[in-house]
């Protein structure tokens, strides 16, 4: 009886703190410098560079984030923002789309699910690598799977 009750008590103990924490909260400043970044297709990774970071601080005043603070929060927001932006691109309209599947260096095999919007000339935008995977083999079955869960 004592076993059971230790056990709940610490399952109920341990259920409201991980439901409860509060997130991070968003920065306006690292926001906008994680779609500057990653916009002008600047690596993350600089941060980690003193002088980099020392040379923001002391012309913008903020605290630069780290580069794990950028890629664990800001940047699946403005992943999310762009899988909006491109699904209100396409609306109604007709795409088409491209399963490709290779072995890179490593001898993995990777597939690729690339679309672009079918229209009128002036109205044809470029193409988009939706989703890219390591797959373990390749086979119709694992790239029919690829291709349902890249329009999920």
């Amino acid at each position: 009886m004592k076993k059971e009750a230790k056990t709940s008590a610490k399952q109920q103990a341990l259920l409201p703190t991980t439901l409860s924490r509060p997130g991070p909260k968003h920065s306006q400043f690292n926001q906008e410098l994680c779609r500057a970044l990653v916009s002008a297709d600047i690596p993350l990774n600089k941060l980690n560079n003193k002088e980099l970071v020392s040379f923001l601080e002391k012309y913008t005043d903020q605290k630069v984030p780290s580069e794990s603070t950028l890629r664990k929060i800001y940047v699946p927001d403005l992943y999310n923002e762009t899988l909006d932006r491109l699904r209100e691109k396409v609306g109604d309209n007709s795409i088409w789309v491209s399963l490709d599947e290779t072995t890179d260096v490593d001898a993995r095999c990777v597939a690729n699910f690339v679309f672009d919007i079918l229209g009128p000339e002036e109205e044809r935008d470029k193409s988009y690598l939706l989703n890219l995977k390591v797959l373990d083999k390749v086979n119709h079955s694992t790239m029919a799977t690829f291709f349902t869960d890249s329009l999920g």
